[in-house]
């Protein structure tokens, strides 16, 4: 099957605190469907109990809707090698966005921590895909 796969590259720099960071929105007359996704960061942090940061993917909806986590989490307690990206899993059935929905990075920091630069990729697909 021929899908019209597109990847999405997103540099979102440390934003110093909890921080819902927009991606991508759809426009009308279309549906994405997200199937992978990946994060990764420019510097090393060290696996620690309290001091981390954790990224997972919403549906942002549209504007005065309720975001709804579509996938796993990336980071955490293990810590990051610098420039190793990790992939954020996209639950079956979660991964559809329909007209005017954001795609949102949803950036979660606990204690003292400094990623720098963080770089997303997301491979959605210009329809419905397999994790619709």
């Amino acid at each position: 099957m021929i899908e019209n796969r597109h990847v999405l590259s997103v540099a979102i720099y440390d934003p110093g605190q909890d921080a819902k960071v927009p991606l991508l929105r759809v426009p009308d007359r279309h549906v994405f469907t997200v199937e992978k996704a990946f994060i990764s960061a420019d510097r090393t942090t060290a696996a620690h109990g309290t001091n981390y940061f954790a990224i997972n993917l919403l549906n942002g909806g549209t504007p005065g809707t309720a975001a709804t986590n579509i996938g796993g989490t990336a980071g955490g307690t293990g810590g990051w090698t610098a420039n190793t990206a990790k992939e954020i899993t996209i639950t079956s059935g979660l991964g559809d966005l329909t007209e005017g929905q954001w795609l949102v990075a949803n950036y979660a920091e606990n204690g003292t921590v400094a990623p720098g630069v963080m770089t997303a990729v997301i491979e959605f697909v210009d329809g419905i895909g397999s994790k619709a």
